[in-house]
């Protein structure tokens, strides 16, 4: 059985430091990362999915 812990998830430098800036500790960002490994094991099991640009278009109109 594998745990959240045993998932590798590739992610880029530049993405790593971004979230090292806006966060004021590890804790932040791997809550973060937990969060969205959820959601996607979600939208796998639903088969429901949101594309990326309604996203995208949410977060940014939610600035």
């Amino acid at each position: 059985m594998e745990t959240a812990a045993d998932q590798r998830v590739w992610v880029s430098s530049a993405l790593c430091d971004a979230a090292r800036e806006s966060s004021a500790d590890g804790r932040a960002m791997s809550g973060l990362i937990a969060r969205g490994l959820a959601s996607r094991d979600a939208a796998h099991a639903s088969g429901r999915y949101v594309k990326a640009t309604t996203v995208v278009g949410r977060l940014k109109r939610s600035v």
